[in-house]
């Protein structure tokens, strides 16, 4: 479930362009995936889901390294540079996504 504060993306969106980014592509992606959803093809969606709108499928996997490489050059996480390239590599095969929660008024990845 992505829960969005309508009053707080603007701020946030303005801050941090990769959660505009990601936020956008997600939305755009999910409007395109219930548009299409209709039999034969595909299951109605109805309101407790849509066929093929798993965050996994809405989302770039681009959107995860961009996170990543923001989170470290803004000092918000540390990795060696072997723990870097064996997440990258984890994030581009699809075997782990990364996202940002707040937690104390600060973002945190």
């Amino acid at each position: 479930v992505l829960c969005v504060a309508p009053e707080k993306i603007a701020e946030i969106s303005s801050k941090h362009h990769t959660v505009e980014s990601m936020t956008s592509v997600y939305a755009k992606n999910f409007h395109s995936k219930v548009t299409v959803a209709i039999p034969p093809f595909v299951s109605w969606p109805t309101d407790l889901g849509v066929p093929g709108t798993e965050t996994s499928d809405l989302l770039s996997r681009d959107v995860d390294l961009d996170v990543l490489a923001v989170a470290i050059d803004n000092g918000d996480i540390e990795l060696t540079p072997a723990q870097r390239t064996m997440l990258e590599a984890e994030l581009r095969e699809g075997k782990c996504s990364l996202s940002c929660t707040s937690e104390s008024n600060e973002d945190v990845l």
